[in-house]
């Protein structure tokens, strides 16, 4: 049983690691728990950097009341939006899609 365990918690980094999307994993206060290799490059951040932090504070206050209303949504289940514009740590700026499904653990 717990060799059945250990694979498959492998095959689960495995694609969480080399997702070709960013994944970040929030508790329930909307903070960064976790995050793949993918999120950090979108973000222009390392983890260490995103761990603990709100999720809502990387992106830029014009439509942070539609961001927290998109977080409560995938609180209840899921959700999914266009158009959130983040500012990276380097100055650029990029439009992301964001999707998003509540996984009680």
């Amino acid at each position: 049983l717990l060799e059945s365990v250990q694979r498959a918690e492998a095959r689960y980094r495995s694609l969480f690691e080399n997702a070709a999307d960013g994944i970040a994993l929030l508790d329930d206060e909307g903070r960064v728990v976790d995050g793949n290799q993918t999120l950090g490059q979108i973000l222009g951040l390392p983890m260490e950097k995103l761990r603990g932090r709100a999720f809502a504070s990387l992106f830029e206050d014009a439509r942070s009341d539609e961001l927290l209303d998109f977080l409560a949504a995938a609180q209840r289940g899921s959700a999914s939006a266009e158009g959130f514009v983040l500012q990276r740590p380097d100055g650029e700026r990029r439009d992301l899609g964001l999707n998003a499904v509540s996984v009680r653990l």
